[in-house]
């Protein structure tokens, strides 16, 4: 049998190996055998993986009890005295939980009674199929030895770097290891990272002679790791944390950061799905597309997602692996920013992360793993989608965010990956069994103390983690008060327009809780317009001036700024459920933008403010090109202009339509929208009005401006500016308090004519209050 518990090699890949040359499992280095497989599998291909090899050193998994040789540099007498006073000083310590009444009896969850203190499982020997067998031995995380190298000394990219085959200290030392106060030992362990599966407990562990029960997605990645003949070392939260105590559940998930961070090595397992070549598949693909930094066509995209016969099978595999659901859970995210050695293992293939998903940096924005459109739509000739469905994330948009919020914590070790607030932008598409999680399950990645406590209500949390948001930023504390904006574009209440940036769900859905309340348990349905301030190149309605401060009222409800109230909402169009812009002339094919336009004529011409196709144009991609990071590229109205006349039949489809010289000359046709310059910019220009007009809704004003409003937005709801915000928010007057209209928050606008601090320069509009309730 394969030898599970240790997996030599930058990548091992048994199956792929035997499959390709079973002669290169016998006699050669791992290294050796690897290559010459790449060479068979990819002759085309880069020879990176030998020389990689040498930049992280193969995955182990943590042997119980093992002695790293970094202890060998470390003075003995000089360790043994730290650690009995250590050791003696945690003896003294007084307990910081209390021990669950249900648990009096039993002997495998005994109190964590120490600060920092956790459990380490010990999984011990055995064939394959043997019943699974372990101990759990408690350990303790904040012990830091003082003086030279009594740290860990290990080779990876955050510490060393190798010049000329010397490894030089290029960063801080990392303590990768936890004291076991009864053995009075350093003790390395391995952290599991994986999904939980069915919540069905359908497999058990041996406990110390008492049985407990896991899932089988745990019980397949336990034997796989299992040593036939030592036991090996390994932390796993559903066996490490006593999942019948809901207080010692909440005090755990406050060590998470830390647990993850002292581990000698992390797992990512993604389950028995072997992914035949995947990784070498995503090596390759991305070598293959290294600077491109142009749109792709279709065609092109097409002929990357099917790639000759003999890759097809790597490439479809690599497909798979990052639609795996590891890369969608929240609680995943912390584990794998946090772990400085981490790798991947699906089935017997395992690779260093940063070598497997640092691949997905020149592979995310070309669209190469993105589902074809008869995926998403299987009858096009036929096709209506009718409900709106919230966003999700690309696997490779997902997997490499992951990669750069990793790469920026290990780079800059003693700072946080960001705010809370940022990292729960960051994290709004992954999925949690319990709404909860959706902030507990990143705690560990930001500095804000926030307490889990699952018995507090969900509407709650949500409004304490919003409150600590604003409060984290600063705006509290400062008096409300209009000032001349910064250059820079943050200045004030950054984190304010932040806030009001993600609501993108009704009023109400986070139970009593007020309208700026963020429900991060609800998906976003709408790509933001302006949650930082690259917007700011694009649109600035809110003008030169800022808002300095933010106002809460006593019972913390309600938040008080300034605003203009410029408009209201006349009329809307129905949700635009199916956004996708196609180079075709058939209405079916088009139904966003044949609906656009027809309700872009609903109201009569004359009534409208400034150029009516300019502001159509501008509207249907919110003014900006596909990044969301420029301005409006001018390559857009030949190609909507040409569309809009194919779609209608008709031209010109407006009045004041603008043509190109080659559109006056008959020129221009479908086949321009698929090839070169042309086809680039239709790819572009789809991407911006996918992103703008996806589940929100067309709307003219009173005063006869055309503008995009969220999907539940109504008529006669008002419009607003904020000074210093970079766009225009809808609001719904609720009732008068006081002389003063308070209001709900329904979220951003995008409104042509405005769109560039028009409304602040206009006097004849008064700056007021506004309070959101």
């Amino acid at each position: 049998m394969a030898d599970r518990g240790i997996v030599p090699g930058w990548v091992t890949v048994a199956d792929e190996r035997d499959a390709w040359d079973p002669d290169l499992a016998r006699g050669e280095t791992d290294t050796v055998k690897w290559s010459k497989a790449q060479a068979q599998m990819w002759p085309n291909s880069l020879s990176a993986t030998s020389e990689r090899a040498s930049d992280h050193s193969s995955f182990e998994v943590a042997r119980w009890l093992q002695e790293r040789a970094s202890f060998a540099k470390i003075n003995e007498v000089s360790l043994q005295t730290q650690l009995a006073a250590f050791i003696a000083e945690k003896q003294d310590e007084s307990g910081c939980l209390t021990r669950a009444e249900s648990l009096e009896d039993s002997t495998v969850y005994q109190p964590l009674t120490k600060a920092a203190e956790f459990r380490v499982l010990e999984l011990l020997p055995g064939q394959h199929d043997d019943q699974l067998a372990g101990h759990l031995h408690h350990v303790v995380a904040d012990f830091e030895p003082k003086g030279p190298f009594m740290q860990s000394f290990r080779r990876n990219h955050t510490n060393f770097e190798s010049r000329n085959g010397t490894w030089t200290l290029t960063g801080p030392w990392k303590t990768d290891y936890v004291i076991s106060v009864h053995l009075e030992v350093p003790i390395y362990y391995t952290a599991l990272s994986y999904v939980w599966g069915a919540p069905d407990l359908t497999s058990s562990i041996d406990l110390g002679g008492e049985v407990t029960d896991i899932t089988s997605n745990l019980d397949v990645a336990l034997r796989n790791l299992r040593h036939e003949s030592h036991s090996v070392s390994l932390w796993v939260d559903q066996v490490c944390i006593n999942q019948s105590d809901l207080r010692e559940k909440e005090t755990q998930i406050q060590l998470m950061g830390l647990i993850y961070r002292r581990a000698w090595n992390t797992l990512i397992w993604l389950g028995e799905d072997f992914y035949h070549g995947a990784f070498q598949a995503m090596q390759e693909m991305a070598d293959d597309t290294q600077g491109l930094n142009r749109v792709l066509l279709e065609d092109e995209k097409e002929l990357l997602r099917h790639p000759p016969p003999h890759k097809a099978q790597a490439y479809d595999a690599a497909r798979a692996m990052l639609n795996n659901p590891w890369f969608q859970r929240t609680w995943t995210i912390q584990e794998v920013v946090l772990s400085s050695s981490p790798y991947i293992m699906a089935g017997r293939s395992t690779c260093h992360w940063e070598d497997c998903i640092g691949y997905c940096g020149p592979l995310k924005d070309l669209g190469v793993f993105d589902a074809p459109l008869f995926e998403t739509r299987p009858h096009l000739d036929s096709y209506v989608r009718t409900e709106p469905r919230p966003l999700e994330l690309s696997a490779m948009e997902t997997a490499f965010n992951l990669y750069a919020m990793s790469v920026s914590s290990h780079t800059h070790p003693s700072q946080e990956a960001g705010s809370l607030l940022d990292i729960l932008i960051a994290t709004r598409h992954a999925k949690v069994s319990n709404s909860r999680d959706k902030i507990f399950g990143i705690l560990g990645l930001c500095t804000e103390n926030i307490v889990p406590d699952y018995s507090v209500s969900l509407a709650k949390i949500l409004w304490e983690t919003t409150l600590t948001c604003i409060r984290h930023g600063g705006d509290q504390a400062q008096p409300v008060r209009v000032v001349p904006s910064r250059m820079d574009g943050f200045n004030g209440s950054h984190v304010f327009f932040q806030i009001l940036g993600c609501i993108d769900h009704p009023v109400g859905t986070g139970g009593d809780s007020p309208s700026w309340v963020i429900d991060w348990s609800q998906p976003r349905f709408t790509h933001a317009l302006a949650v930082d301030g690259v917007s700011r190149n694009c649109f600035n309605a809110g003008g030169s001036s800022t808002i300095t401060g933010l106002g809460l009222s006593s019972d913390e409800q309600k938040l008080h700024t300034y605003a203009k109230v410029f408009d209201t909402v006349h009329s809307l169009s129905p949700i635009i459920t199916d956004a996708e812009l196609l180079a075709s002339d058939s209405t079916l094919d088009n139904t966003a933008l044949a609906q656009s336009i027809a309700f872009a004529h609903f109201v009569s011409p004359s009534t409208t403010t400034g150029s009516l196709f300019t502001g159509f144009c501008k509207v249907i991609t919110t003014g900006k090109d596909g990044t969301g990071r420029l301005p409006y590229p001018s390559e857009y109205t030949e190609v909507i202009s040409y569309l809009c006349d194919t779609v209608t039949g008709q031209s010109p489809t407006f009045a004041d339509q603008v043509y190109t010289q080659r559109q006056q000359r008959g020129r221009m046709t479908l086949q321009n929208l698929k090839t070169r310059n042309s086809g680039r910019a239709f790819e572009d220009c789809k991407k911006a009005f996918k992103v703008a007009m996806l589940n929100r809704r067309l709307c003219w004003t009173a005063r006869g401006h055309l503008g995009l409003v969220p999907r539940f937005a109504r008529e006669d709801d008002d419009l607003v500016v904020i000074p210093g915000g970079a766009v225009p928010y809808v609001v719904r007057r609720v009732r008068d308090a006081d002389g003063k209209a308070e209001y709900h928050l329904i979220g951003e606008a995008y409104v042509d004519g405005v769109m560039n601090g028009e409304v602040m320069a206009d006097d004849t509009v008064p700056l007021d209050d506004l309070v959101l309730l």
